[in-house]
């Protein structure tokens, strides 16, 4: 009987076994590849015999059963390397798999997946509470169910320009989410396909309702602390390096402009006379000199006309459109210093015997009596904080500040 010596035909296995070629280097030809994977099967044979100390089986002739018992070995070793690239295969699947899972499935970003009719394949955890509905009742329902019904000429407008451009495209509209409750989501948009080759829209989903009232907010508290400026009787100015970026309204009615673009641009020092200017443009540098923390800067600032008005000044540091600069705050003491006048005219009048009365002081008097009134009350209070609570200096240092204080305020009013 003749015994058959052919090698028994194996159905091939699906994965093509590339193992050893870079990722640059195009596939092997599946001849190629069969011709490797025995080559590295006879060498495992030879291999296992040496490692086992048994002689590797000779090569024999046809007909014999040496042979037949050498090509079934090596064939069993190419089914075992083809199971060990099955499984390393399997293994980079599930992992794969796992990270599509964690990327996709329980992203914090809500993603859904629409078909070109717009009805709704897929969705994740997120897109599900967005919209306020469990994942089995998202697919198969129109995305445009979710959207307002005046946000939907909008989204269908970008639709088209998705399935012209292939994307990605953004937008913002408003939607609906199950329970009635509308928000404001930006849309970012893809076109691909799915595992079948279909054509599908990829849908990520931003819900911009907190961001819209945070700016809402701001734009509110903005309106309203621009209105206050607007509408106050006091005139603010702010300047940046001495230039005017900004004055109110009745900044420009003192300055005597027909517009707030006559005195934007301009240098701040043209306005202010030499006896103040110095110390006016100090205040962009420090909220602890004369113009701020309560104590008033007295002058005169100069109108476009030219003319001089008397005026009460505060000011101090301050950051406008995200750069430094300094404010203003201008009041018209042009009312006061009539008043002053005129009640040292009665004062005059009401006594005519007294020694003749001496002129009134200067600005620049009345702020150096200012001055050194307060330095003598700084003075009191640093040694008031270095004396004994009980003794008898801390009285006499106390009683010491009322006095000054008193003097202080008779001079103010004088």
């Amino acid at each position: 009987m003749t015994q058959n010596t052919e090698r028994p035909k194996v159905a091939s296995v699906t994965p093509n076994l590339t193992a050893g070629t870079s990722g640059g280097e195009a596939p092997m030809s599946s001849t190629s590849a069969s011709a490797s994977l025995r080559g590295r099967a006879e060498a495992r044979v030879e291999r296992d015999a040496r490692v086992a100390s048994v002689e590797p089986p000779r090569p024999a002739t046809a007909g014999t059963l040496e042979r037949v018992v050498h090509e079934l070995r090596v064939h069993q070793i190419e089914l075992e390397m083809q199971n060990e690239e099955l499984r390393r295969v399997r293994t980079e699947l599930e992992v794969s798999l796992r990270e599509h899972f964690e990327i996709y499935e329980v992203a914090p970003i809500a993603y859904c997946t629409v078909d070109p009719a717009g009805i709704i394949q897929r969705a994740n955890l997120a897109a599900a509470s967005l919209l306020g509905e469990t994942r089995l009742a998202l697919i198969g329902r129109p995305f445009a169910a979710y959207l307002a019904k005046e946000q939907q000429v909008l989204h269908y407008r970008n639709h088209r320009k998705l399935m012209e451009s292939g994307g990605p495209l953004s937008w913002e509209l408003e939607m609906v989410r199950a329970g009635g409750e509308r928000l404001w989501a930006q849309l970012t948009a893809s076109v691909g396909y799915d595992s079948g080759g279909a054509l599908v829209f990829r849908i990520a989903m931003t819900d911009l309702t907190e961001s819209s009232r945070r700016e809402m907010a701001l734009r509110e508290s903005e309106d309203r602390f621009r209105a206050l400026v607007e509408w106050t009787p006091v005139a603010l100015v702010v300047h940046r390096h001495g230039q005017v970026v900004y004055a109110s309204p009745s900044a420009v009615r003192l300055f005597g402009a027909a517009s707030e673009r006559d005195l934007v641009g301009l240098p701040l020092a043209d306005r202010l006379p030499s006896d103040i200017r110095l110390q006016v443009l100090g205040m962009a540098r420090t909220s602890s000199g004369p113009g701020s923390n309560g104590r008033p800067l007295f002058g005169r600032v100069l109108r476009l006309s030219g003319a001089a008005v008397d005026v009460e000044i505060h000011g101090s540091p301050m950051v406008y459109d995200g750069a430094p600069a300094a404010y203003l705050i201008l009041l018209d003491a042009t009312e006061r210093k009539r008043l002053e006048v005129e009640n040292a005219r009665l004062c005059d009048q009401l006594q005519p015997t007294r020694e003749p009365r001496a002129p009134p002081a200067t600005d620049q008097q009345r702020q150096a009596l200012d001055d050194a009134q307060q330095e003598v009350l700084d003075l009191v209070a640093a040694a008031l904080g270095r004396a004994e609570p009980d003794s008898a200096l801390f009285t006499k240092l106390s009683d010491l500040q009322v006095a000054a204080t008193r003097a202080r305020d008779v001079a103010l009013r004088l």
